[in-house]
């Protein structure tokens, strides 16, 4: 196999943190490191794929106006999802 070499500019902080993380885990040199992140996403493309826009059900949109309208109103206190899934779980209510 033959290897071909690919330039990359960084900033500073990138340098050092990719060194410190050469010397961390142990690689021989930076483009060891890269040649696994690139294996990894090459059998993981998930990882850099944005995530996609998550579609509310009617439901859930009606909630979600009844909650907004009853903290405008003084109604209601504010809620506060520590997660996704709180959030979720909350506005399926």
């Amino acid at each position: 196999m033959s290897m071909q070499t690919i330039n990359i500019s960084v900033t500073d902080e990138q340098k050092e943190y990719v060194d410190k993380l050469v010397r961390k885990e142990g690689f021989a040199n930076r483009s060891e490191l890269f040649r696994r992140l690139i294996r990894f996403i090459k059998s993981n493309p998930e990882t850099i794929e944005e995530p996609k826009a998550v579609q509310l059900s009617p439901k859930a949109i009606k909630r979600y106006n009844k909650i907004a309208d009853e903290i405008d109103s003084g109604k209601a206190k504010l809620f506060e999802a520590k997660t996704t899934k709180d959030l979720m779980e909350h506005l399926m209510k």
